[in-house]
């Protein structure tokens, strides 16, 4: 049986979709009047992810309807959330603290239950290069996609190796940005608002998120997208 004819090969290239190279897209159309709402999840707000979250309002406010959903899973956060909000507010965008059980997964489906937006981001770490993000977004919806990852290349061991990975890796690297895997992936992943939910739910107690993401992708007949983009 040749890879083509094998169903777990064919529907694992079937689910990592297509790559973009963002050197060959060309600016797109979009209906006049129609601004799409992106949710920036944070479940761990700290410095380098409010660093991270401004440097996606900037690059993204232009085209998308942005509001910022924060996540408090102790009392702690009546310390913390005065001088976050204040930031918050100086980018000009919606935000709001939700209070979310202990649990990276937890936090997650509690953050987007509470998001607003049709997309919701999960940023990790220090963002990579932007440029490519909002040409590929657009790209990615317009054709079908479903789960968008852009990730800092420089946080993945063999970073100089292939740039383009099939869907099991693709997969881990998601996990790992929603925060949900053990892996150092650092970057952005865009998922629409229901299916981050559905990732979300229990997902932490499953014994590889990585598969458990992959067969969730494949129940829905869901496409994944990875950008093949260094930012060196």
């Amino acid at each position: 049986m040749n890879a083509d004819d094998d169903p777990e090969t064919s529907g694992s290239a079937e689910l990592a979709g297509w790559f973009l190279d963002p050197a060959d897209l060309g600016p797109e159309t979009r209906r006049a009047g129609v601004v799409t709402g992106l949710s920036l999840l944070v479940a761990h707000p700290g410095t380098a992810e409010l660093d991270a979250v401004e440097s996606v309002v900037v690059e993204l406010a232009d085209e998308f309807r942005i509001d910022v959903v924060v996540a408090a899973t102790d009392d702690a956060s009546s310390v913390w959330w005065p001088s976050v909000r204040e930031r918050l507010a100086g980018l000009e965008v919606r935000h709001r603290l939700v209070r979310a059980d202990d649990g990276a997964a937890a936090a997650l489906e509690s953050l987007a239950d509470a998001a607003s937006g049709e997309f919701a981001a999960v940023l990790r770490g220090a963002v990579p290069d932007l440029a490519p993000l909002v040409p590929g977004l657009l790209r990615v919806w317009i054709d079908g996609g479903d789960a968008l990852v852009l990730v800092d290349r420089t946080s993945l061991e063999g970073a100089s190796e292939a740039k383009v990975a099939d869907a099991e890796v693709v997969a881990g690297h998601l996990v790992d940005l929603l925060g949900t895997g053990g892996g150092a992936t650092r970057g952005v992943a865009v998922v629409r608002r229901w299916l981050i939910r559905r990732l979300a739910d229990e997902l932490g107690a499953a014994g590889d998120p990585a598969d458990e993401v992959l067969e969730r992708l494949r129940a829905v007949g869901a496409v994944l997208v990875e950008l093949p983009v260094d930012p060196s």
